[in-house]
């Protein structure tokens, strides 16, 4: 029996170098991935992660702070997420179609009351969501200037003109995320970023802080 026991706490001590050492050349590759990445493309700094069951690997790279130096710790820095942030809004959107409130083939203008849609065609949610409502791509939606007014007023001041038919040509736009997001707070009776991170994020998924 004694010998049984001796045997299995050898295969255990094993099977966790095994995986101790599998563990380690993934982080090399990890590694060896990100410093390309960072510099071919010229960036300052990054967290790279790996989840596999219960393991994790966690790893910073670069600078969160150039100016001061300071390195990025994949445990407490935080980046703006970005363009990302439309994956939740897409996420928001979907959950209020399968509750039969948004349609996406629908005229988003039947949801919005204080928003002007420039262009004289219709516009779907199927059209915002795949970047085809056909409108000029503008960044006037991120002047501080302009985020600083109400939601409604700040898209319709930052409304790009319409360059193309609706539905002929991709063409990313964040207003058009914008404009989905406004949609979303508005059918929802929340504020878009509340029902996002509150009432829809939470049921939808579990995500470590961001920003």
């Amino acid at each position: 029996m004694a010998s049984v026991v001796a045997a299995l706490a050898l295969w255990l001590v094993a099977a966790a170098a095994a995986f101790a050492d599998e563990d380690a050349e993934i982080a090399a590759r990890l590694d060896a991935l990100a410093g390309a990445v960072m510099v071919s493309d010229q960036v300052p700094g990054a967290i790279g992660a790996i989840v596999s069951g219960d393991t994790v690997i966690l790893r910073g790279y670069g600078l969160s702070d150039i100016a001061a130096g300071t390195p990025v710790d994949p445990r407490d820095t935080r980046f703006e997420i970005g363009s990302i942030t439309k994956l939740f809004t897409w996420i928001a959107v979907m959950m209020l179609v399968e509750e039969g409130r948004l349609d996406l083939e629908a005229d988003v203008t039947r949801y919005l009351s204080d928003v002007e849609v420039t262009g004289g065609a219709p516009l779907t949610l199927a059209q915002l969501m795949s970047h085809r409502g056909g409108f000029e791509e503008s960044y006037a939606i991120f002047d501080p200037a302009v985020a600083a007014l109400p939601r409604a007023e700040a898209l319709s001041v930052a409304a790009p003109d319409q360059v193309f038919p609706r539905g002929a040509v991709t063409s990313c736009s964040n207003l058009g995320a914008a404009l989905a997001g406004h949609i979303v707070g508005e059918v929802s009776g929340h504020a878009s970023a509340a029902r996002r991170h509150r009432h829809r994020g939470d049921r939808a998924l579990a995500r470590p802080r961001t920003g």
